[in-house]
């Protein structure tokens, strides 16, 4: 059991680093209250999941689902960033 585990360490170790971005722009969003933008980023990223899963999943297995994972965490995140600047120009005009 915990052998299988230490197999997979590498892919949780790696969730921090792949999902900083995402838990940071999550405070963002919340702070602000843009849960609509929220909710699309997050189908967004559940369907870029889904694809990654269904590919990488028949390939390769358990490691399959860790890589849709991080795919999934890189992707909300990136998409949530690149959404910030544009609401940033129009909530915040002076």
């Amino acid at each position: 059991m915990r052998a299988e585990a230490v197999v997979y360490l590498p892919w949780a170790a790696f969730a921090a680093p792949s999902g900083v971005l995402v838990f940071q722009m999550n405070g963002v969003f919340i702070g602000v209250s843009w849960s609509r933008d929220m909710r699309n980023r997050m189908l967004i990223s559940f369907a870029v999941f889904i694809a990654a899963l269904f590919a990488f999943g028949q390939m390769f297995g358990n490691h399959g689902l860790w890589a849709a994972f991080h795919i999934f965490l890189l992707v909300r995140g990136v998409s949530l960033l690149s959404i910030m600047r544009r609401r940033v120009r129009t909530a915040f005009v002076e």
